[in-house]
């Protein structure tokens, strides 16, 4: 067996201005529709995202739609002592996330957002201390890489040492399941697989989803 070996260093730096050792208002990177080219590679990101901010993340593909992804892509980044997640894709389809490293963030690290994304391919990332945060109820059972659709690709990728998961399928489920995870506070979509170091912390969810499975 050998140890997966992230390196956090990169000659081009983007690092958040921090008020002091407490402040976690840190910088973000967003994609909207319109662009032709998204590409960031070979960059370290520090102090990066904007802790209890929607839409504030060190790398951010928000609601552009089908994309090239010959021209739309995060390759071979460091992104590291960042305070919420490490990249997000929302509502955007056909973005490639290859080669990066992630490490000590906050709440769901790579994040694919609402369940409609498709085509996007997620090929040997790393993923290191996921740590939970509070920007959406399962940010506090925080997954190195949530996966909510599964017209997405996932190869070869490494998650280690979260708090809670490592690797979260959590796809659409039907009426009762979601009324069982809004009596948990948990609103936006229920998992069916979870893949985590620490299964026994989540019995009482897992145990509510088998009672209901069609």
């Amino acid at each position: 067996m050998r140890a997966e070996v992230g390196l956090l260093t990169r000659n081009i730096k983007i690092r958040g201005l921090m008020k002091d050792e407490y402040d976690t208002y840190g910088g973000h990177i967003k994609a909207y529709e319109g662009f032709n080219t998204f590409k960031i590679e070979g960059a370290e990101l520090t102090q990066m995202g904007q802790m209890g901010h929607k839409g504030r993340y060190p790398i951010h593909w928000h609601m552009a739609k089908t994309v090239d992804p010959e021209k739309t892509y995060a390759r071979s980044n460091a992104i590291h002592h960042c305070f919420q997640r490490c990249i997000t894709i929302h509502g955007t389809h056909g973005v490639r996330l290859e080669d990066n490293v992630a490490y000590s963030t906050y709440g769901h690290c790579y994040f694919l957002e609402d369940g409609g994304e498709k085509n996007n391919s997620l090929h040997h990332n790393l993923g290191l201390v996921t740590r939970a945060g509070n920007t959406i109820p399962s940010d506090r059972i925080p997954a190195t890489f949530w996966v909510t659709s599964p017209l997405n690709e996932l190869t070869d990728n490494a998650a280690a040492g979260s708090e809670a998961m490592g690797i979260w399928y959590i796809f659409a489920v039907n009426v009762r399941q979601r009324a069982v995870f809004k009596s948990l506070n948990i609103y936006k979509i229920s998992p069916v697989l979870c893949l985590g170091d620490r299964p026994e912390r989540y019995r009482g969810i897992l145990s509510a989803l088998r009672s209901i499975q069609d």
